[in-house]
């Protein structure tokens, strides 16, 4: 799995004026994410190759092991996570709250102890320090967007630190575009070399 990070930490230099990471920092990322997929590649061509050990055990699919932040390259979503409405954080010291990346905000954070007899299905329904945290209306870049059924704006949470609502374009919108289809390509490309290689044994 790759993640990206949570926070925009920095510096307004490597952001645009509307948030969006740009320029050499972009590029820093964009460049180690096909540098990482290169590695993933040469390996899928080694593992599938005329000359591979068949008595190696086979690792599952690249296209199901493999994720990338919560986007979904394979069926389209409306919202990059479940935070703020399918399920909740728990930390080690009891505090909760709706992602795991908040629990160090007191704003965003309860703790259990302070409600007492209170269950968690209650915590997760009355705790809601982001408000509303549904994707409900949609930019209009991301709605011109061919992966946006894929990427859904990204971290919820990192947009609503940024913009106070989770409708915006991803901070990272540029590196999804990059690696969005590689995904893409590698699941096909691996396909490809399982056919060949079964109709090779043939």
């Amino acid at each position: 799995r790759y993640s990206l990070v949570r926070d925009m930490e920095w510096g307004n230099q490597a952001f645009s004026a509307d948030g969006i990471l740009q320029g050499d920092a972009l590029q820093e990322v964009i460049d180690t994410f096909a540098a990482c997929y290169d590695l993933i590649e040469r390996d899928l061509r080694a593992r599938h190759s005329a000359s591979a050990d068949p008595t190696a055990p086979m690792p599952p699919p690249f296209r199901l092991s493999h994720r990338f932040c919560d986007l979904s390259p394979w069926r389209p979503i409306r919202k990059a996570c479940g935070a703020g409405e399918r399920f909740l954080a728990l930390g080690h010291d009891g505090g909760v709250s709706p992602c795991q990346a908040a629990l160090h905000d007191p704003e965003a954070t309860t703790n259990v102890s302070a409600l007492p007899g209170a269950d968690l299905d209650a915590i997760a329904r009355d705790h809601q320090p982001f408000g509303d945290f549904t994707r409900k209306a949609v930019n209009d870049t991301c709605s011109r967007c061919r992966h946006a059924p894929s990427c859904a704006g990204g971290c919820p949470l990192l947009l609503h630190r940024r913009d106070g609502a989770i409708s915006g374009r991803s901070p990272y919108c540029e590196v999804f575009r990059y690696v969005l289809p590689r995904i893409v390509e590698l699941a096909a490309l691996e396909m490809v070399l399982i056919r060949r290689k079964t109709r090779g044994k043939k």
